[in-house]
């Protein structure tokens, strides 16, 4: 299996997880986990499809629909040559184009700030796709990129890190875990390219924001942006940078 293979079987892969026993889902899915490249496309993928489902489950059916689909069904007519399967299935695939597209299309509004969507982002987060303790390897993963973990953060052990999409750009997240009591004592270090977040102010002047019960710190340093997210005071989170 090639990886424009993998690609095709895991584009058809239902989100809920009943295909994964099936050997090709598993074969796929096992050179993702092997393959950089195949797995920030596959995050991508997972979140894109998370989006259109949310999409259509709030989707209402015109009432009387079931009731007008069981009285057709009882009636025969002969079937006119643009109701024929292969026909439909043509329409069907041209309603899915044109659904995805109006989906992806930029909206016009201004983004939610990025510290706001870091905490609703990191609060709702439940796998990482890259675990491990070893931050050469995560930056190898993470493509090589010249990351500066917060002085605070150099000795606190690593969970693993998973990739995600803000406003269209890409971002990589670093999860540690402090040796500290309480149901969330995890710290979110997501990383942007710095060109996608030019307003990010430097890390002497980092913004620090406080978000109900999350703290959020943002700043840029070496080429790349950052914001860090925990449970807790956001004074805590100035003593790590």
């Amino acid at each position: 299996m090639d990886k424009e293979q993998a690609k095709f079987i895991l584009q058809a892969r239902r989100p809920g997880g009943q295909d994964d026993a099936d050997p090709e889902v598993i074969e796929a899915l096992e050179m993702a986990n092997q393959e950089q490249e195949l797995q920030l496309w596959l995050d991508e993928e997972e979140e894109f499809d998370g989006v259109i489902v949310g999409r259509l489950k709030t989707l209402k059916a015109p009432d009387g629909l079931k009731d007008a689909i069981l009285a057709g069904g009882k009636v025969t007519h002969p079937t006119p040559l643009w109701k024929q399967p292969a026909y439909l299935a043509v329409a069907a695939c041209f309603a899915v184009l044109l659904t995805l597209t109006f989906l992806s299309m930029p909206s016009s509004a201004e983004p939610q700030p990025v510290d706001q969507f870091a905490v609703e982002y990191v609060a709702k987060l439940t796998k990482l796709s890259h675990k491990g303790n070893n931050l050469d390897e995560l930056k190898r993963w993470l493509g090589d990129r010249p990351v500066q973990v917060p002085r605070g953060l150099v000795d606190v052990p690593m969970m693993g890190c998973c990739a995600g999409s803000y406003d269209g750009r890409t971002f990589r997240i670093i999860c540690f875990k402090p040796n500290e009591d309480g149901l969330r004592p995890e710290i979110h270090l997501l990383v942007f390219d710095r060109e996608d977040m030019p307003d990010m102010p430097e890390v002497q002047e980092a913004l620090l924001g406080q978000h109900g019960d999350w703290a959020s710190a943002s700043w840029s340093e070496a080429g790349l942006s950052y914001v860090m997210v925990r449970v807790g005071k956001k004074e805590s989170l100035k003593q790590l940078l």
